[in-house]
């Protein structure tokens, strides 16, 4: 067991004794309360990422719909612009490039409709046992790798037909309009082509960025998972029952701040503190940090206390400890309440002790809640101002 949990130990049965009301704090229902939690947000997020999903589906569809049709208008508009010839000319021109569009298009049918027929004619399992009847891996692949290409060869012969049905039908209009009226019909359509090129262009971001928003996502359940690993191997090294009575009834009021030193009630219902104040080395990182404050591990959605009477001088976010309190006692003192959500007061309100002024929330760190008093504008330890 590590210093932190005996610790923890000792000082339930000395709160346990010492307070019959109050908020009790259950160190190991606390812990399991912030697994559900964890598990809820990966429900969530899990949710949010199938509908991305479902939308990706729906957007690669008008991609591809929209690079079909700029595929279209550019085979129509090359070679339809108008020339100087003759009107006779003009006419035998016209109907050699239709003669010659109508068979390129029956070559195309004619040609998918075969691979139709012949596929139907092995049966509708046969890519599968194709598949299932390779004697080796390599085989196997080898096999995958040329039902996907005919997959695609088939893709692409309909789209072709799709194509060239398009222009046939495009260029039967065209022909039949004056040069005046074909020029407007010529017009018209690279105007079309660039309202077209607009949308495929803003598609394309929308899908970048669900695709990039769903990277995001997976990676906060990978932390959030992680979390759930550190809080099971808390569980598994407590051996005994946790259980505290924390106090939140203040019986100062009236009282200047600077008397209040040991006498003040918890912000939170919890004692698992998972950092100290001042100077911290991480054995693992190496890296030695300074906290300004103490850090409470407490399930999020916790209520917070204000431990004084005072002032909300100001309420802001910061990327590291979320939303932030601070409230000020007398002429030189604060206390800072990070960490928290559900704000139930506002800037430059009156606030007594032991109201509820916010949720506690999470960040990178886990489900914790971040306490800090300063006096003088020098930060001091809160665990010397608590009454534990």
């Amino acid at each position: 067991m590590n210093k932190t949990l005996t610790n923890l130990i000792i000082l339930s049965v000395l709160l346990f004794v010492k307070y019959s009301f109050s908020d009790e704090f259950n160190l190991l229902s606390d812990l399991e309360l912030q697994i559900r939690t964890y598990k809820e947000e990966i429900k969530y997020i899990e949710s949010v990422i199938n509908n991305n999903n479902n939308l990706l589906i729906n957007y690669k569809k008008d991609l591809k719909e929209y690079i079909s049709q700029l595929n279209q208008l550019a085979k129509l508009l090359e070679g339809s612009e108008v020339t100087d010839l003759k009107d006779e000319s003009k006419l035998i021109v016209q109907e050699l490039e239709l003669a010659e569009q109508r068979e390129k298009l029956e070559r195309i049918k004619n040609s998918y409709k075969q691979k139709i027929i012949t596929l139907y004619k092995q049966g509708a399992d046969y890519p599968i046992q194709i598949l299932f009847s390779s004697e080796s891996i390599p085989q196997l692949y080898t096999r995958l790798e040329y039902l996907q290409r005919l997959s695609q060869l088939r893709l692409s012969e309909f789209e072709k037909i799709k194509t060239e049905s398009f222009i046939l039908q495009e260029k039967k209009k065209l022909y039949k309009l004056s040069s005046k009226d074909r020029e407007k019909y010529l017009s018209e359509k690279k105007n079309y082509q660039k309202l077209i090129l607009a949308s495929k262009i803003q598609t394309e971001s929308i899908i970048d960025s669900l695709n990039y928003l769903n990277e995001v996502l997976f990676r906060r359940i990978e932390n959030i998972n992680n979390h759930i690993k550190q809080i099971e191997t808390k569980k598994q090294n407590i051996t005994q029952e946790l259980r505290f009575i924390v106090n939140h009834i203040p019986n100062y009021s009236g009282q200047p701040f600077s008397s209040l030193k040991g006498k003040l009630i918890s912000p939170v219902t919890s004692v698992y503190i998972t950092q100290d104040f001042g100077k911290t080395y991480n054995e693992q990182t190496r890296a030695i940090s300074y906290n300004n404050g103490i850090d409470f591990s407490i399930a999020k959605g916790s209520e917070v206390y204000c431990v004084a009477d005072g002032i909300v001088f100001k309420i802001f976010f910061i990327p590291e400890f979320g939303n932030v309190i601070i409230i000020k006692h007398d002429y030189q003192y604060f206390t800072v309440y990070a960490v928290v959500e559900k704000i139930s007061v506002a800037e430059n309100e009156k606030v007594e002790a032991g109201k509820v002024i916010a949720k506690t929330s999470q960040n990178n760190i886990g489900q914790i809640f971040h306490f800090e008093i300063w006096e003088n504008k020098q930060p001091v330890d809160p665990t010397e101002w608590i009454e534990w």
